[in-house]
């Protein structure tokens, strides 16, 4: 009898052929003043003493349309635009990716999904 061994890998980035960067806050001198010189009704200014932390999710980020009428738009756009020999992300992107379709970028919803769980 042959047994099956299973093992877990992780999943790297690189592997993945993905490079994320990871998104961290910006912070300037004057923001952290801001923050300093501010007092907080409810906790009597304990905000500065308090520290910050921060969630690291690693997952994927997709687009969806709200309505019929985005989505509509975006195959209008697509049908413009040169796609031929293009898989459906690249097309999506080289769409998107135009200036004179920008507006169709911020009404789509935009999904974190983290090991196929929408979150």
């Amino acid at each position: 009898m042959e047994l099956n061994e299973v093992k877990e890998q992780p999943i790297n980035q690189a592997a993945a052929g993905q490079f994320l960067n990871p998104i961290t806050p910006a912070q300037s001198s004057d923001s952290m003043q801001e923050v300093d010189d501010a007092s907080c009704s409810t906790c009597s200014g304990a905000a500065a003493s308090t520290s910050v932390s921060f969630v690291y999710a690693l997952g994927r980020i997709e687009a969806r349309f709200p309505n019929l009428a985005v989505e509509k738009e975006f195959a209008q756009a697509t049908a413009r635009a040169d796609t031929t020999g293009k898989t459906d992300q690249q097309t999506f992107y080289s769409v998107l990716s135009q200036p004179q379709n920008r507006y169709l970028i911020r009404q789509l919803c935009w999904v974190l999904s983290i090991q196929g769980l929408e979150t």
